[in-house]
């Protein structure tokens, strides 16, 4: 065979491709040198590796209109739009496989795999210090605290008042304390005084038992917000990102993320694509196809960029105020493009195949993808210093506190110089309650 067509053992024989990019960390980056333009980064290594194996040579060049390929009317921009004019012979880049481009120009066996995420500028640990007392539990616990404070009160006021009317003279000002009684518990403060009937204390126990369990829990967590700093995503899937209203969202206009958001039938990625075109309105770079226009956004605050994670783990290494949300969705393969029936694919498909068993893919990445830089922090545990931000929402509930009983103060000072007679009826109460013996309600113990 080699003697009928020499050639073989030559592969291209040197000729000469004309390879289109885009620039996208750290897959394939650009610098100037002497006025000459340098491609470099892992795509540039596998090109490198596959034109020495291959025999040949190539000049890298751009699309003009630095997209990545979208399909407007069955006429296709980008890099996509390059091979399906054979204007160029491949492309070199992250460009991720998909049905839609695959009817336009042939991809080889894939040299990547990633997935996409969204990438948010971490929340500021400080802005809710002013909360940390209240958010221990989610507002469902602490509603369902509240209903359970005010059931409890009915049920204990029920079961004392017997036979009389719970609004009666007497019953009324009793049932004021047994709410004391139970707020009481449930702050861990006990009474010297127990419910006369065997009822009320055994009710009074189990409500013992719940506000001993509930401290000890709310104790807890305390303790572990306070000394352990935990960084709180504002959400963390994109279905919750989509129903909250405090951050925009964007990505590469004319990219794959764009394409899967507006041909997708699923109901959020659908949501998705009409928000980010509301948000492009008002503010044209969410669809800006510069990535570091979308950084700089991010940095700014209030603000999520969806992309592939290769390029945010780039990021991530050197920008510890940056963070990713936890779904990670809509794997990608990328792969180096052709155009449509090329009978270089298998070729090409052939010698990727052998460069991603030899292992010098895995060693392109550990090349080009920065090692992650500790953040600030410590490696070992240790105690963390509270400062007066970390518990000064104990001193807003203290001033609260004497807030609401210098207005209680105030009221009850009004009614007693206007209504001399409530004065004395609660005098004639307190002595009626005394000589039946029940002392507040309750006998002692």
């Amino acid at each position: 065979m080699a003697e009928v067509f020499p050639n073989t053992r030559f592969a291209f024989n040197g000729r000469h491709f004309l390879v289109s990019t885009m620039l996208w960390d750290p897959y394939i980056m650009k610098e100037v040198v002497n006025g000459t333009e340098h491609f470099y980064g892992m795509c540039a290594d596998l090109l490198e590796e596959m034109a020495r194996s291959l025999n040949f040579t190539y000049t890298w060049t751009e699309p003009l209109d630095m997209n990545w390929g979208h399909n407007n009317n069955s006429t296709w921009s980008g890099l996509v739009g390059q091979l399906n004019r054979q204007e160029v012979d491949l492309t070199m880049a992250p460009l991720a496989m998909s049905k839609e481009r695959e009817g336009a120009m042939d991809f080889t066996f894939p040299f990547f795999h990633d997935f996409s995420g969204v990438l948010l500028k971490r929340p500021d640990p400080n802005a809710r210090k002013w909360r940390t007392y209240i958010d221990i539990f989610r507002w469902e616990v602490l509603m369902c605290l509240g209903l359970t404070l005010l059931g409890a009160s009915v049920v204990c006021i029920t079961i004392e008042a017997g036979d009389r009317s719970i609004f009666g003279r007497t019953n009324l000002w009793i049932a004021t304390n047994r709410f004391w009684v139970i707020l009481g518990a449930l702050l861990s403060q006990g009474s010297r005084q127990l419910p006369r009937r065997g009822s009320g204390r055994m009710f009074l126990s189990a409500w013992w038992v719940f506000s001993i369990i509930l401290a000890a829990t709310y104790s807890g967590n305390l303790i572990a917000s306070l000394t352990v700093t935990k960084d709180k995503s504002p959400f963390d899937t994109l279905e919750e990102m989509v129903k909250q209203d405090e951050y925009r969202y964007g990505t590469i206009d004319q990219s794959m993320w764009t394409m899967l958001f507006e041909y997708s039938s699923s109901p959020t990625y659908q949501a998705i694509h009409r928000n980010m075109h509301v948000f492009s309105e008002k503010d044209p770079r969410v669809l800006n196809p510069d990535p570091y226009v979308h950084l700089e956004m991010v940095r700014e605050g209030g603000y999520a960029y969806i992309a592939d994670t290769g390029l945010f783990n780039s990021w991530l290494a050197t920008n510890c105020d940056l963070m990713l949300i936890k779904e990670k969705f809509y794997p990608s393969k990328y792969a180096v493009g052709l155009p449509n029936d090329s009978a270089y694919t298998k070729l090409f498909s052939d010698q990727i195949m052998k460069i991603y068993e030899s292992g010098l893919i895995q060693v392109w990445i550990n090349r080009w993808w920065p090692k992650r830089n500790f953040c600030k922090g410590s490696l070992t545990t240790e105690a963390e210093i509270l400062d007066l931000i970390d518990v000064q929402s104990v001193f807003y509930m203290a001033g609260l506190g004497v807030g609401l009983s210098m207005i209680a103060l105030a009221m009850e000072f009004m009614m007693y110089t206007a209504f001399p007679k409530l004065r004395r009826n609660r005098q004639s109460t307190a002595q009626e309650v005394k000589a039946k013996g029940i002392n507040d309600g309750f006998a002692m113990s």
